[in-house]
């Protein structure tokens, strides 16, 4: 049976360990966005693994999409929040003109028969640090990096048991030398 955790310590010349690289990111490596993110996110899988290992293409798949459903669920919350306080004060701002006019109409006498608005409850807008993905724009991106990398030989895509799984090879390391830590 086939693991996700077969070994290539014989075909690549570093551990992934050795490698320090941004989130979801390799500028200037592979020339491409998409093929830069995808490897990156390779890498980071093998990471985690603690070594280089074949990743199942579905799960990875899956997991970026989930991400990606993550953000836009994120985005949408972010945008209601905005939404909801940017009323919140347009209505504020109607109330105090309305209240200024008739303070004004009747010479400041509205004061002793009308109350004053009363400031927004305005929610406040968390910091909201989206990661640099291009995956925001689907999962399409994701495709074309992997199929950037099969043609550059950085991958190899492996039929085994009906699934299909993302090979890393040395090739994969070439242009990275400039984020290997030790």
């Amino acid at each position: 049976m086939l693991q996700d955790t077969v070994q290539f310590a014989d075909t690549m010349p570093h551990h992934p360990k050795e490698f320090r690289i941004p989130h979801y990111a390799l500028p200037d490596t592979f020339g491409r966005m998409e093929d830069e993110e995808v490897a990156a996110r390779i890498i980071e899988h093998c990471k985690q693994k603690g070594e280089w290992c074949r990743i199942e293409l579905d799960p990875f798949l899956s997991g970026i999409e989930l991400e990606y459903l993550a953000i836009r669920q994120d985005c949408n919350t972010l945008d209601e929040l905005l939404e909801y306080n940017r009323r919140s004060k347009a209505v504020y701002k109607k109330n105090m003109f309305l209240y200024r006019l008739k303070m004004a109409t009747t010479l400041g006498m509205y004061r002793f028969f009308g109350n004053r608005p009363v400031t927004p409850n305005v929610k406040t807008v968390p910091k909201h640090y989206l990661p640099f993905t291009g995956a925001i724009f689907g999962i399409r991106h994701v495709h074309e990096g992997i199929r950037g990398l099969v043609q550059k030989d950085a991958i190899q895509i492996d039929v085994a048991q009906g699934k299909h799984w993302i090979v890393p090879t040395s090739k994969l390391l070439e242009p990275l030398s400039r984020f290997r830590v030790s």
